[in-house]
């Protein structure tokens, strides 16, 4: 069996024919024979390599970004769903708020419910921003820290400010504030 040529293609291959290969090692894997079974190891390897590879590359691109243009562009590359779009703009619009607050200016019952999504949302950008630091009172990485800051005396979350801009590139700004008007 001869790999040479696929094992030259696998650095530059498409994530579709990647994983079309992958699948063929598998098979081979599992029921060739013994030559094709050490031709399908190599291959692995390269492939498992090529992971690697492309894991470095976008670590190294994400460090050589500014904060904002890093969040800008993880947003970009998965756009925001509504349910996350709604998050956001409930935080932009009230800085140190608490999270059963957030949660209430939602449209959410519970206490929790805004600052679950918000995290889910994080975490599955978390390799296009940075890595998340280890949470302070519970087990798990602490992934709302990517965005937003969290005030211990009030509770209370507030946007980062290079999420702040990023969110404006993104088109999200915060709403005005309401001008209170006298009883005459």
């Amino acid at each position: 069996m001869k790999i040479e040529r696929t094992l030259q293609a696998i650095p530059t291959m498409s994530d579709e024919a990647s994983a079309g290969v992958r699948a063929n090692v598998e098979r081979l894997l599992a029921h060739g024979s013994k030559a094709q079974k050490a031709a399908a190891e190599e291959v692995l390897l390269a492939l498992e390599a090529r992971v690697v590879d492309q894991a470095a590359a976008k670590t190294a691109h994400v460090a050589s970004l500014s904060p904002v243009d890093r969040i800008v562009e993880a947003f970009r590359a998965q756009p925001m769903k509504e349910i996350e779009r709604k998050v956001v703009q409930v935080l932009l619009d009230n800085p140190d708020a608490t999270s059963p607050v957030l949660t209430k200016k939602a449209g959410w019952t519970g206490k929790t419910a805004w600052q679950t999504r918000f995290a889910t949302m994080c975490k599955a950008r978390e390799a296009r921003l940075s890595p998340a630091e280890p949470g302070e009172t519970r087990t798990g990485d602490y992934y709302i820290g990517l965005l937003a800051d969290y005030s211990k005396p009030t509770q209370g979350f507030t946007m980062k400010p290079e999420a702040v801009d990023a969110f404006a590139e993104l088109g999200l700004h915060a709403a005005a504030p309401v001008a209170e008007t006298a009883d005459a």
